[in-house]
Order: structure tokens, then sequence, then C-alpha cells
């Protein structure tokens, strides 16, 4: 009897040990994409304290590469990076290019997957990662704010504004801390961000071996880079001439899957299969439509959206 007492008493533990599926998913959590980041900063090249700064350096210089040149602007950027302690440093990011209107600061500063680089066109970012990235290391790792100075046209003048901004993790948007407005000269962009847990280095994986390799693959570019030391490094343009824009080109039939067809069938606004197959792939003609057709046996002229 008291075998089956004791026998009893571990059956009678382990069903009220037992969680039922509702008790479970109680704990379920929706993640945004500034959560994930958070959690998981090396998925954004954060690894390291030289690869860190470095990674810091290319988002910032690439983004301002980018816009000057969408611009028709021979890019010049002016970088100060300050060492305030070991291994926490205040970086000053300037460039002279477009700007960002008022209302996009922090879109692009303090929210992951935002841009206006999600195009088939060839460019040097294309996630919406780089700003908001940068952004959320800083604050990760210092728990301040970001200043930034924004001058952009509007018509023939230039309007400037100043804001100081955290990311809400949360809501994946962006907080403003303060916003005034300021009296500018030129149009660009100018961030001040503060850093711990990195460290400058003049090795081949540090920042400063970056911005010179950098220069060597943009030589109509200008950087002007004081380093913790104080020594000011000029990186002079070799060439006045804008590099083409690249052509935003549609994807190719190959390179598309039945996942793809169906977006875009979704999200078309032509009427007619073989208009949306000509209009939404390259390399795609009537002659392949009737290919098609021959094929499947599928009259695609006359299939229509519904």
């Amino acid at each position: 009897m008291e075998k089956e007492s004791s026998l009893e008493k571990e059956i009678s533990a382990e069903i009220s040990a037992e969680r039922e599926a509702s008790e479970l998913f109680e704990e379920f959590k929706e993640l945004t994409a500034s959560e994930f980041f958070r959690r998981n900063k090396q998925m954004l090249g954060f690894s390291g304290k030289i690869r860190s700064l470095t990674i810091v350096f290319h988002e910032l210089i690439t983004n301002s590469l980018d816009a000057a040149e969408e611009a028709g602007i021979l890019p010049e950027i002016t970088i100060e990076l300050k060492r305030v302690d070991k291994d926490h440093y205040i970086m000053y990011h300037k460039d002279n290019g477009p700007g960002i209107p008022e209302d996009f600061i922090t879109k692009v500063f303090c929210t992951m997957f935002a841009g206006s680089k999600f195009r088939n066109i060839q460019s040097r970012g294309q996630q919406g990662l780089g700003c908001s990235g940068c952004v959320l290391l800083s604050q990760m790792t210092t728990g301040m704010p970001v200043k930034i100075t924004s001058g952009y046209k509007v018509g023939d003048k230039i309007k400037g504004v100043g804001m100081t901004v955290k990311m809400d993790v949360k809501k994946n948007t962006g907080l403003i801390l303060d916003k005034k407005d300021l009296e500018l000269d030129s149009t660009g962009i100018s961030a001040e961000m503060h850093f711990k847990d990195v460290s400058y280095s003049l090795s081949e994986q540090g920042a400063f071996e970056y911005i010179r390799r950098t220069m060597i693959a943009n030589p109509h570019a200008k950087i002007i880079f004081k380093d913790p030391t104080g020594h000011r490094y000029i990186f002079d343009r070799a060439t006045d001439i804008i590099p083409p824009m690249p052509k935003e080109v549609l994807p190719h039939p190959k390179g598309v899957t039945a996942d793809d067809l169906i977006f875009m069938a979704k999200h078309t606004d032509k009427r007619r299969f073989r208009s949306l197959l000509t209009s939404s792939l390259s390399r795609m003609s009537n002659k392949r439509i009737d290919e098609f057709q021959e094929i499947t046996g599928i009259d695609l002229t006359n299939v229509q959206k519904t």
C-alpha cells in the first residue's frame, strides 16, 4: 500500500506540473525589427570593438555617397572621431548631400527597414538598416541620444532643422527629444553619435583603412578625417566626374519564383496577364508570351485579373 501511495504521488506531481497550451502562449510575444537587432546586433556587423566602429564608418559614408550621387553632387564628407575615454568615442559626421526633409529624419535614423533604396537598382545599401543600425548601437552602448542637423531645399530656399532623437525599440520608431529650426547656407546632413565598446585602429580591419580603400573605389569623393589624436587627413578627389547612375532593371524570368509572380499579379495595375508579364519582367516580349501559350495551352491574352 505504501508503494502504491508513493506511485500515486509521483503521477499526481507530474500531472500538476503539466501546463496547458493556453498558459504557454500567455508568454507569446512579437518582436519589432529594432528589438530583434538589439538582441542580435552581430547580424548588423557589430561584432568586436574594431569591426563595430568600422561598420559605423561604412554605413554613414556609403549613405552619404549614395545620397550625393543620386542628387548629382560631388560628395564631400567630413568626419571627426573624438576619444572621451577608453573604448568611448564621439563621432561627428557631415556631408554635402541633398539633406533629409524634416518629416523623414526619424524614419531614416530610427526605423529599421525604412529607406528609399528598395528598388531593382545597384546601390551600396538595400536593406534600410544603415543609419538606424548606427543609432541603435549608440543607444545600446551609451544610452545617449543622437543629434541630427539637416539642410534641404524647399523651392529655391534652404530649410534647416536640428533634432535630438532616440529610438523607441518597442515600436521601431523615433522619439524627438528636441527640435529647432536653423539657418543654413548649404544642404547636407550632420550627425553626432556616442559609442562605447568600440575601438579605433590603424589595422587592416580598422576605420582608417576603410576610408583609404573607399577613396580608391570612389575617386570622385572627398573625405576629410580627424582622428582621435587630432591628426587631420584630407583624401582629395582625383576626378570631378560623377559616375553615371545605374539604371533600374526588371527581374529576369529565370530569377523569379511562383510567389514572386503571385505577388506581382496581386499588386499590378494591369488587367491582362500578357501585359503584366511584359511590363514586370525583363526580356519578356510578346513572342515569348506566344511561346508560353503554345506550351501551356493557356490564352494569356484573354486571361484577366479578377
